[in-house]
């Protein structure tokens, strides 16, 4: 018989290492595309303005709409995939109950939790990209000065910062989360 490493065994071996690697992970993820969005504001500051196209206009609708079914999925795929990705992982960090609970298996509950933290952002920070990319297409053409809407496309950009800062790793964050698996059980 396996037993799941218990809440408090958890606690006590959950330390500020384990912490601070997801906060690095989950702000390199954010920057990512802010970084990107920096690039194409300076590309658009920097472009002359023309009248756009039908084609522009019609290739750039194409794009968003693309842009908007990738995202829907996404805000809707991701917290099915990182659960998913918790609870079938949570068998792997059981021991046999007479075997004494070890730091490897606080080590191994971080790793499902990370990867499921991991997996949700970068499913964001794709839609991120994939809409700032629209709107950079946009901007060296010189047509985003014509198609304001275009930059509805950088929604999903604000979205995954928003989702980023209210993630943000926290201890208390990681013992919900075991304390969720446990529950899930």
């Amino acid at each position: 018989m396996t037993t799941p490493l218990p809440l408090e065994a958890f606690k006590a071996g959950l330390t500020s290492q384990h912490v601070m690697t997801q906060k690095i992970i989950h702000g390199a993820l954010a920057a990512g595309p802010l970084v990107f969005l920096a690039v194409v504001l300076l590309i658009y500051s920097g472009s002359e303005p023309r009248l756009s196209t039908p084609d522009d206009a019609e290739l750039l609708e194409i794009l968003s709409l693309f842009h908007l079914l990738f995202f829907i999925t996404t805000l809707v795929a991701g917290p099915l995939l990182a659960r998913k990705r918790l609870g079938a992982r949570l068998a792997e960090t059981e021991t046999p109950a007479e075997q004494p609970q070890t730091n490897s298996d606080v080590e191994a509950v971080v790793a499902r939790i990370r990867e499921s933290l991991i997996v949700r952002v970068a499913l964001f920070e794709g839609a991120a990209f994939f809409g700032l990319a629209i709107i950079m297409i946009a901007a060296v053409s010189g047509a985003l000065h014509a198609l304001d809407w275009v930059w509805i496309n950088g929604l999903s950009t604000l979205v995954m910062v928003a989702y980023v800062v209210a993630t943000f790793p926290t201890r208390d964050r990681f013992e919900h989360v075991y304390a969720m698996m446990l529950e899930q059980r």
